[in-house]
């Protein structure tokens, strides 16, 4: 039976623990150079435009990565898969945008406008809708959480 000492022991552990640190780096540096956009809605008022006191649905991409990442035009979809495409977008940029770093950009649609081509096109009640958009290289981003849009409510004002 062998004795193991303690040198052993610490040069083991050293040995492991740069073993792990390395698989950190690794990960950290891939990550970085992956393209990472986050998409996500919200509602609110322009301050600005023809539309001015009229609620908006609004459509956030942001880029929290390290990489710049040009985008097209954000779309909803719909709970049958069907997509909401913005010809003309209201939005503070134009499209195809390249979205820098620790950037954002916003596309818009008038809430009362959404629901009521939605609801001439057989949706009614309340919907769970999400966005999202896709980068040139064609890889998609979707928002993580749904949007309840109740189209009898805003069709009707």
């Amino acid at each position: 039976m062998e004795i193991i000492t303690w040198r052993q022991i610490i040069t083991a552990v050293v040995a492991v623990y740069g073993a792990i640190m390395a698989t950190v780096t690794f990960l950290l540096r891939r990550k970085e150079k992956q393209r990472h956009l986050k998409v996500k809605f919200s509602n609110g008022f322009t301050p600005f435009g023809q539309n001015l006191g009229e609620l908006m649905l609004i459509i956030e991409v942001s880029n929290p990565g390290y990489r710049d990442v040009t985008i097209n035009v954000p779309r909803i979809i719909l709970p049958d898969r069907k997509s909401v495409v913005f010809p003309n977008p209201q939005s503070d940029v134009h499209f195809p945008h390249k979205l820098e770093e620790g950037t954002k950009c916003m596309v818009w649609t008038e809430m009362k406008e959404l629901a009521q081509n939605l609801e001439r096109n057989g949706y009614t009640g309340i919907i769970k809708i999400n966005a999202d958009v896709d980068d040139g290289s064609g890889r998609r981003y979707k928002s993580m959480k749904p949007w309840k849009l109740n189209i009898d409510k805003w069709s009707s004002k």
